[in-house]
């Protein structure tokens, strides 16, 4: 049967090669294109899917490693994790063993200390306390008796005081009242020589005043026509002045009009010629960033190991610097506390809770305090410095050392850091001086005003009152304790120090002391600004790290304000054993609002801060970076290019905008000053001829002011001795009345003061009076409060006495109970130490159970990665498989493909058939049936059509060779 399915095969393969060669001059040659162009685009989209395949079964292999690799971790973390779970699972039984153990020792103590306290108090109850109260009693009775004694003898005494004081005050309104009635006889006698002397010139002034009203009419008519005249011709003069000045201008505006439009031709011109050269140069510029961002590209590549090496070595670095130098840091808690009620008191003021704001600021600042510890420096331990007589480099390196402490924590808060200035340290300084100068006691006084308001003004800065300082002080020879005990009763303010002062006498009354000291100093004094847990005080942190109470910045740019820092100190005799720590800040927030004078308060002459050089860890990262810098030049270098040219496009491109801008401006311009032009050429000719008309006027009016002016000059000659007399003796006597008014409300004034003075002496008259009647009551007081004080000393005496008998007669007992308090207090200590040791027993066996849970949840935990990690491999897996199978099938296709390229070459090779009659054919015999063809061409088709048969292909034989056609 199988034999004869392949013979049929090779039969049916052969008809079918013969009838596609018989078919060859049968097809349409333009069929034949499309269907051959059809067939390349067929295989490029099957290349296609077929590269496709082939990425991603690489893709596949990676993954597949990774997960395997992923699959064994997994593992061996799981066995890790078993491994501890079963060690600490082997402790719990000790562990718990150890509570029990330290409870019952627990309990045994309690026990042991009820019984001492039970013994104790039996003894206690047979002792005698009353003699003791007794004493206590006539103590407390002779100390009321003393303190009587002593506030009566005082009030004697300040009555006294007041009485000596009444006696000066009364002398001297004595004499006061007899000086002024003396002054006020003198002006009541001016008054009456004043009064006489107008009674003598009156009738004088009247008689004067007759002669000067005849001439007075024709006098005020000349006078007002020579004025007038006067006037006319300075208005004419004023008026062509005026008129010649405006012609001049004009002339000046012409020329200024012509310039402009010269000028303005001129720049329109260079600004079209600049535009188009830069119009040229752009797509160059273009083009060459374009080819290297393409060399940029190949660089990244090759960069990215070698920064990955770089980026781990200076991670060490980093850390080892924040590990050397001090630090301030803020909690989570108080960084979140500060944000939510600054953001509350800025936008809603009512809504501010202060009672919830002081509990959470409290808690947070107290974690703070815990957290920040001054750090030593060795270096600085050999540094002496004289902390009146601070070097210039001395002062800087504080400077540094504050400010840079006071940045960290604004830094935490994302405010703007302070700006470290010459300027403000010369006026930080300024202020210490003026500190010392005035021996300000800033203990009671607090900030001086006066001070800050001096060196404000001295330096160019706004003086109206304190808007620069916060004001700290340290206890000198003394340091802040570290003791965690004393945590929880520190006071910011000097009551938890202990001694930290380890130089000379000498040093000490010289206030010197090591620059360790003093950065200790600063540092516990910044802490405590803004840790203040214990008077629940933060406007100074406030101030000083922008957040609730910043008066010196806007509301809507709070933390953003640029700030000139620095800090000065001072020590005052006043106060010698407290440092004055001044910090100073100066907002750059409204230009003119705070630097009243820049030349003398510069905002540019800035310190920049710098950081700790650790030259070991540093020359890692150097050499770590050298392997970097291969590459990382060349992308520097294209990095360089790429951004030059992208300045130079963006540059180029804003320059064409703005050229294009200005030439539309310039066109504008010129057109205006062409239009000004002709607008002022009118106005020249409109000026002219004004001009022209008022000199026409102006030698009228010269003589008729010459005219006037000679008829009154004289008709005053003619009356010179009325005019005269008139006025002199009018002045005369208006002085007379005005000296009389004055002398007038100067008597009125003498008489207030010398009634004022009269009141005064009655006044204290009789307080004087009232102050002698209470000195002897006083008097008899005291008297009557020393006897008290006598009996109650007298009292006290046989209390003592009594007591000392007592105990006299019962030390055995009195042994016995301060031998059973020892005891009670050493019950106490044990039931102290076993509590400890209980606690610490329960703690590691809870820690120990905490811990086997944990390890049970990681084995878990990995369980279901391990599970997960097969999932994923047998997925990649079947995926790499079939793949696989596609790739197969791919290279199968590629077989048939390259078989039938052998096949058409083959049939290209025959000669074509021709046609022949039948009868004229010597070789019919050769020819197949109903077709032309060669007999050597059937003959290779039928042997074609059983190869492809062999091979099962041929449907695809004859599908191909159809195409081909």
């Amino acid at each position: 049967m199988k034999s004869k399915n392949s013979k049929l095969m090779y039969v049916s393969a052969a008809v079918l090669a013969a009838g596609a060669v018989a078919s060859v001059n049968t097809q349409n040659a333009h069929a034949a294109e499309v269907q051959k162009q059809a067939e390349k685009d067929t295989d490029s989209k099957l290349n296609a899917q077929v590269a496709d395949k082939i990425a991603e079964n690489k893709q596949t292999k990676i993954d597949l490693t990774k997960s395997q690799n992923d699959l064994q971790a997994a593992k061996s973390d799981k066995a890790q994790a078993e491994t501890n779970k079963s060690t600490v699972e082997n402790t719990l039984s000790t562990k718990k063993e150890a509570v029990q153990e330290t409870e019952d020792k627990l309990d045994q103590a309690k026990t042991d200390l009820n019984s001492a306290q039970t013994k104790a108090k039996e003894l206690h109850g047979q002792y005698d306390s009353s003699y003791e109260n007794n004493v206590e009693k006539a103590q407390s009775e002779k100390n009321v008796a003393d303190q009587e004694v002593k506030d009566t003898s005082n009030q004697v005494q300040n009555l006294q005081n007041q009485q000596s004081d009444l006696n000066n005050k009364k002398a001297s309104a004595e004499n006061k009242i007899e000086s002024t009635q003396k002054n006020l006889d003198s002006i009541n006698e001016s008054a009456k020589n004043l009064s006489n002397q107008v009674k003598q010139l009156q009738p004088k002034y009247d008689q004067a005043q007759k002669e000067y009203d005849i001439i007075k009419n024709e006098l005020e008519n000349k006078q007002n026509s020579a004025q007038k005249a006067t006037e006319q011709l300075k208005q004419n003069e004023q008026e062509l002045a005026n008129s010649e000045k405006s012609l001049n201008d004009l002339q000046n505006k012409s020329n200024q009009n012509v310039q402009t439009i010269n000028k303005t031709q001129k720049q329109l011109d260079e600004n079209k010629s600049n535009l188009s050269n830069k119009q040229d140069e752009l797509p160059v510029k273009q083009a060459q960033v374009t080819d290297l961002n393409k060399q940029l590209s190949d660089v990244n590549v090759k960069l990215t190991n070698a920064i990955n090496k770089q980026t781990i070595a200076k991670a060490a670095l980093d850390r080892a610097k924040d590990s050397v130098a001090n630090t301030m840091i803020l909690p989570d808690s108080y960084v979140k506390a500060a944000k939510k009620w600054d953001k509350i008191s800025r936008e809603d003021y009512k809504h501010f809770d202060d009672k919830q704001f002081t509990k959470e600021m409290h808690a947070a600042s107290l974690e703070g305090w815990k957290i920040n510890q001054y750090k030593s420096n060795a270096k600085d331990k050999e540094h002496m410095v004289d902390l009146n007589n601070l070097t210039p480099e001395e002062q800087l390196e504080i400077n540094e050392f504050a400010i840079n402490l006071i940045n960290q924590a604004r830094v935490q808060l994302g405010n703007k850091p302070w700006t470290l200035n010459r300027s403000a340290m010369k006026f930080a300084a300024d202020v210490a001086n003026n500190y010392r100068k005035n021996n300000t006691h800033t203990i009671w006084s607090g900030h001086d005003v006066k001070s800050i308001k001096e060196a404000a003004r001295e330096n160019g800065l706004n003086d109206s009152d304190n808007l620069y300082e916060n004001l700290g002080q340290e206890n000198f020879g003394m340091q802040l304790s570290n003791d965690p005990l004393a945590l929880v009763k520190y006071d910011p303010y000097g009551k938890m120090y202990s001694s930290g002062y380890d130089h000379s006498e000498d040093d000490y009354r010289n206030h010197r002391d090591d620059m360790d000291s003093l950065k200790h100093h600063i540092y516990d004094d910044l802490k405590g600004m803004f840790f203040n847990f214990k008077m629940d005080e933060w406007l100074h942190a406030g101030n000083m790290l922008s957040f609730y109470y910043t008066p010196q910045e806007n509301n809507n740019n709070e933390g953003q304000t640029t700030f000139y820092g620095a800090i000065s100190l001072d020590m005052q005799s006043s106060s010698p054993d407290t440092i004055i720590i001044h910090y100073i800040s100066v907002p750059d927030r409204i230009e003119g609002t705070y630097v009243k004078d820049p030349t003398k308060f510069n905002v540019n002459d800035n310190i920049p801060l710098t950081t700790t050089d650790i030259s070991k860890l540093q020359q890692d990262y150097v050499q770590a970076q050298n392997e970097v810098n291969n590459y990382s030049s060349q992308k520097s270098s294209l990095d360089s290019q790429v951004k030059t040219l992208n300045d130079q496009i963006k540059q180029d491109q804003d320059t064409i905008s703005t050229l294009t801008s200005k030439i539309n401006k310039l066109s504008s311009d010129l057109l205006a000053a062409q239009n000004s032009q002709k607008d002022v050429a009118t106005q020249i000719t409109a000026t002219t001829n004004q001009i022209n008309d008022l000199k026409s006027k102006q030698l009228a009016l010269i003589q008729a002011k010459n005219a006037t002016t000679s008829e009154l000059a004289t008709y005053k000659q003619e009356h010179a001795n009325v005019i005269t007399n008139y006025t002199n003796l009018k002045s005369s006597l208006e002085k007379l009345n005005k000296d009389i008014q004055e002398n007038k409300a100067n008597q009125e004034s003498t008489e207030n003061t010398l009634e004022k003075y009269k009141s005064e002496l009655e006044s204290i008259n009789k307080e004087l009076n009232e102050i002698n009647t209470k000195l002897a009551n006083l008097k008899t007081k005291l008297s009557n409060a020393e006897v008290k004080q006598a009996n109650a000393k007298e009292r006290l005496a046989k209390a003592q006495a009594d007591y000392e008998n007592y105990v006299n007669t019962h030390k055995d007992l009195i042994d016995q109970i301060s031998a059973s308090d020892k005891v009670i207090a050493e019950k106490q200590e044990a039931v102290k130490e076993a509590q400890i040791s209980y606690d610490k027993a329960t703690k590691e066996y809870k820690d120990a159970k905490s811990q086997v849970t944990k390890l049970a949840d990681k084995i878990n935990n990995l369980d279901q990665s391990i599970a997960n990690s097969k999932a994923t491999i047998k997925t990649l897996s079947n995926r790499i498989d079939n793949n696989k199978k596609v790739q197969a099938s791919y290279i199968k296709l590629q077989a048939r493909k390259d078989f039938d390229v052998q096949i058409n070459k083959a049939l290209d090779a025959v000669d074509k058939p021709e046609s022949k009659q039948a009868v004229k054919s010597n070789h019919n015999e050769t020819v197949l049936p109903q077709t032309g063809a060669n007999d050597k061409l059937s003959v290779f088709a039928a042997l074609a059509g059983l190869s492809l048969a062999s091979l099962g292909l041929g449907s695809l034989a004859g599908n191909k060779k159809r195409k081909r056609n």
